[in-house]
């Protein structure tokens, strides 16, 4: 998650995508992030890699931030990784074994 909030800031800071120059810290505020090191409070509203994306549209919204059509593809890109979803299950099966016998 943070290799992809990492990414984001390069990405609102770069002048070509037209996104105001405090969007990403408002959106590290809203989120619950450091907004330059990117480390992710353990009370905040981001919990996986896939509450990123909601999260970012919603700040949009309420910030009045529009996107032209390549800006939004290209978040999205970036916030919405591939990933392999058998790997995720593995992790997670191997998570749940490793809390199991750590008790």
């Amino acid at each position: 998650m943070q290799k992809s909030l990492d990414q984001l800031h390069v990405f609102c800071d770069d002048n070509k995508n037209n996104i105001p120059a405090d969007a990403f810290s408002k959106f590290a505020s809203a989120a619950g992030f450091h907004p330059t090191t990117h480390v992710i409070n353990f009370d905040g509203k981001l919990k996986t890699i896939d509450d990123l994306y909601p999260l970012w549209n919603t700040f949009l919204e309420k910030e009045g931030i529009s996107l032209t059509d390549t800006v939004a593809e290209r978040s999205a890109g970036i916030l919405l990784p591939n990933y392999n979803p058998t790997e995720r299950i593995m992790v997670g099966v191997a998570l749940k074994k490793i809390r199991k016998e750590l008790t």
